[in-house]
């Protein structure tokens, strides 16, 4: 997996927060083929509840290149 993601977020109301990412990357099964071209690109939109500035929980939405609409939700440890 060769990919980079940069994240934007922020406080709107007391534990509860807006995100905004963009990921780029792509996967392959042998390193001859990792290189720079064909990269998957996805933007997306969230929002996060955050106790004693630690997120506890997290839901987004990503929009793909082609490969549709993806949710994540996360909570609790599976955010580390």
């Amino acid at each position: 997996v060769v990919g980079m993601q940069t994240e934007f977020d922020h406080h709107i109301w007391g534990p509860i927060g807006v995100l905004g990412f963009y990921d780029v990357g792509r996967v392959a099964t042998r390193t001859s083929d990792h290189g720079f071209s064909g990269f998957h690109h996805a933007i997306g939109t969230g929002f996060y509840v955050s106790a004693a500035n630690i997120i506890v929980f997290r839901v987004s939405v990503g929009f793909g290149t082609g490969e549709g609409v993806r949710p994540n939700p996360k909570a609790g440890e599976a955010l580390f």
